[in-house]
């Protein structure tokens, strides 16, 4: 990351159609499949019956020139895949959710503060820059 290199987040944005032809020119057997199931009116069938799919593998990987990479400084998104991120979210947004308060026992430190309450500990307060950059 510090060298320039960017984090996949799938985070994917395109037209439905756009969408629907990747998958016709990538994975057409399974695109049949299911809409074939939706013909019939059988949504289940569509859903039970649907082959596994690797998106990044089977679909994206094979069409790179329809695809763009951009990067995101300004969207806001963060990698939530974990309670310290979602605290440290939360704690740099002055965000004060009544479970964390009822967690933490009493007042949620400010967004410069390093440690929480003592019970907890766990949680890393890392500067902003640090979340998702694991």
């Amino acid at each position: 990351m510090r060298t320039g290199g960017l984090w996949n987040t799938f985070v994917t944005v395109g037209r439905a159609t756009a969408f629907l032809n990747l998958l016709c020119a990538t994975v057409p057997a399974a695109v049949a499949e299911f809409v074939g199931a939706l013909e019939l009116g059988d949504v289940e069938r569509a859903y039970r019956d649907a082959s596994s799919i690797d998106f990044s593998k089977n679909v994206l990987s094979l069409e790179p020139r329809r695809l763009l990479v951009m990067r995101d400084a300004s969207s806001g998104w963060v990698d939530l895949g974990d309670p310290d991120r979602v605290v440290n979210t939360l704690v740099q947004n002055q965000i004060q959710p009544e479970w964390l308060l009822t967690m933490q026992g009493s007042y949620l430190p400010g967004p410069t503060t390093k440690t929480l309450m003592p019970h907890c500990g766990r949680f890393d307060m890392s500067a902003p820059s640090s979340l998702g950059a694991e």
